[in-house]
């Protein structure tokens, strides 16, 4: 999917999300994962990861360069391991001094 700003960035601003699986994944499941930045017909990886059944939430916290107009995620499937449906969660553009997102609850099951 693809973010767009409202304006283009300027000088010391930052995207920050999570990036990871949106529910239940099966065993083994892997994906691959990129986030790039776009100015006009220039794309830049910001980052890149893998996630993981054990590892299914990254938070990502990089600056973005000044004239970027919008921020784009990217996944595939590794090697034929099990799929995953992957998104990212609260995804912003802000001063690099913005005080960062509180931790978000975790939900354990009752059962």
């Amino acid at each position: 999917g693809v973010y767009t700003l409202t304006t283009p960035a300027v000088a010391s601003e930052v995207f920050r999300a999570q990036v990871g699986f949106c529910r239940a994944v099966p065993t083994g499941a892997q994906m691959a994962a990129s986030v790039s930045v776009l100015a006009g017909s220039t794309q830049q990886v910001l980052w890149t990861g893998t996630l993981t059944v054990t590892n299914p939430l990254t938070s990502i916290d990089m600056p973005v360069p000044t004239g970027a107009t919008g921020i784009s995620l990217s996944v595939a499937n590794i090697n034929g391991a099990p799929y995953g449906d992957v998104v990212w969660i609260d995804p912003v553009v802000e001063a690099s001094t913005a005080a960062s997102p509180s931790p978000r609850p975790t939900v354990t099951s009752s059962v």
